[in-house]
């Protein structure tokens, strides 16, 4: 019994598939700490400005699609 041509393709990209996600959880679970990226850790206050400055441009970025659609329609 010979197998087709297409299922050993089908095979060869499944198997590649499970070794990128094996290895993927691998380097996750044995990976370097979040902390030590390099990164200084956020504080508090400058969390709240980044907050704000994201509500302000999403604020923004609402009233600009309003005028938008009223031109359009």
């Amino acid at each position: 019994m010979a197998i087709g041509a297409s299922l050993i393709v089908l095979f060869a990209i499944l198997g590649a598939g499970a070794l990128v996600v094996t290895g993927a959880g691998v380097a996750r679970f044995f990976g370097a700490d979040d902390a030590a990226d390099g990164f200084p850790a956020v504080r508090g206050d400058q969390m709240a400005y980044m907050r704000r400055v994201r509500m302000r441009n999403l604020a923004w970025a609402e009233r600009e699609a309003g005028r938008r659609s009223q031109l359009q329609g």
